[in-house]
């Protein structure tokens, strides 16, 4: 039994219950402008056509609209003593298009660069993330963004191997973090806020600092560079930046009940009032910001309507 009196046991036999892992509901109503992705528990990195439900063995992802400007998302320049291979091994979407930083010099300190096609607004707050995976004994990875000194905030967030595995450090201004996926791969992500009082580049470059003796290399994949507080889920750009637009799920709410009791994928829910039996429920407004699970995405794993 669960602390309202319902047993969610019995309630599954039925068509109360939705598992959103499984299927979508009957009746229910689902639309997102552009491509997503979604990431399955064991870290695999899926792809959805526009308008196809988020979906994976995590349950449902509902998220706000995005738009990455990292352009190419998965182009890898260099600077200084670094070799970098590009389509060098298999990325969490399962194809040969990581690519390998190699450092070649046992001292300087080398640079991957990733260029962006944003005009930056001042004060506002930006996250960057990237997926990576240590390959040949490095020793530290940072992301660093300083565009030669004519950006007002300078900040870098350290993601170093341990005795305590993937570490994270950062500057006061920057709240970093390292997500482990699976299969040796990592996301790491770092949230910054712009400075007030500055003229903002218009293509502001992020750099990829990689520490160790010659030989250290890394393998890296899916740059994305968004406005907003947290990660969301990767939007692979080329040419262009390219926008997942917000989803918009409804589903009509059945006669005799008024509740909805909403679970997600990091145990933690949402109890839904008010609703209108005959009525559409807006399950899309009820998530946006509800839960979290990875990257910001709401991982929706069940429904059930109560009375």
């Amino acid at each position: 039994m669960i602390g309202i009196g319902v047993d969610l046991a019995t309630l599954s036999k039925g068509s109360l219950f939705q598992d959103f892992r499984a299927t979508m509901p009957a009746g229910s109503t689902y639309t997102r402008t552009g491509a997503a992705t979604g990431l399955t528990a064991a870290g695999t990195l899926t792809t959805f056509a526009a308008d196809a439900p988020q979906r994976t063995d995590r349950g449902l992802a509902l998220e706000p609209a995005r738009t990455n400007y990292g352009v190419p998302s998965n182009t890898v320049g260099s600077a200084g003593a670094l070799t970098v291979t590009a389509n060098a091994a298999t990325s969490p979407d399962g194809t040969a298009n990581a690519s390998r930083t190699e450092k070649t010099d046992a001292t300087e300190t080398v640079y991957t660069t990733r260029s962006t096609s944003i005009t930056a607004q001042s004060s506002t707050i930006y996250t960057v993330a990237e997926f990576f995976k240590y390959d040949g004994d490095a020793t530290t990875v940072s992301m660093e963004y300083n565009n030669n000194g004519n950006f007002d905030l300078s900040w870098v967030a350290n993601l170093g191997v341990g005795a305590g595995g993937v570490t994270v450090s950062s500057e006061s201004a920057v709240d970093a973090d390292v997500v482990a996926l699976g299969n040796g791969w990592y996301r790491a992500v770092a949230t910054f806020t712009s400075g007030p009082a500055v003229t903002v580049p218009t293509n502001p470059t992020i750099l990829g600092k990689l520490t160790g003796a010659s030989g250290v290399s890394v393998l890296r994949y899916g740059f994305q560079l968004e406005a907003g507080a947290f990660a969301s889920s990767y939007i692979p750009t080329t040419a262009a930046a390219i926008t997942r637009g917000l989803p918009v799920f409804t589903e009509p709410v059945p006669a005799g009940h008024t509740r909805a009791l909403l679970t997600y994928a990091d145990a933690t829910t949402t109890l839904v009032t008010g609703l209108t039996p005959g009525g559409t429920f807006d399950v899309t407004a009820a998530v946006i910001g509800a839960s979290k699970g990875r990257f910001g995405a709401s991982e929706l794993v069940s429904r059930t309507w109560l009375p």
